[in-house]
């Protein structure tokens, strides 16, 4: 069984992911202080599968219907098993454009999932009728 659980974000909670299964999520936690970015609340989307943490998104909402992700990760043991699609669909479900960027390497990731060029290293996804995003 896989849950979406959504929760605002604080340093010290992510300061206790395992460091060997989110390096990436770490690294952008010490680089930038979410806690006090102006506008709304970040926010943190964790997927857990039967008690273990899968993925970690951090965005921000930048207006109704739409957001920044600041970091997106699933562990390396998940890699190619759908976590990370599964996630992204969770994000896609509540909005009609999201930003981001991304390191080089995700590129096919991301251009699999429908995002587009949006300058160098950075990605838009939008949403192309009106209805809402249920898979």
């Amino acid at each position: 069984m896989t849950q979406f659980l959504v929760t605002i974000y604080r340093k010290a909670f992510t300061d206790k992911l395992s460091l060997v299964n989110f390096p990436l999520t770490h690294a952008m936690c010490d680089k930038n202080d979410y806690e006090n970015l102006d506008g709304s609340d970040v926010l943190v989307m964790l997927q857990v599968r039967y008690g273990k943490l899968m993925s970690v998104a951090i965005y921000q909402e930048d207006a109704e219907d739409s957001i920044r992700v600041f970091s997106f990760e699933v562990t390396s043991d998940c890699h190619l098993l759908d976590f990370g699609t599964n996630a992204m669909n969770e994000l896609k479900k509540g909005y009609k454009y999201i930003t981001l960027n991304s390191l080089p390497e995700s590129k096919i990731f991301y251009e699999k999932q429908g995002f587009e060029p949006n300058g160098e290293n950075s990605y838009i996804w939008r949403r192309h009728d009106t209805r809402p995003y249920f898979l």
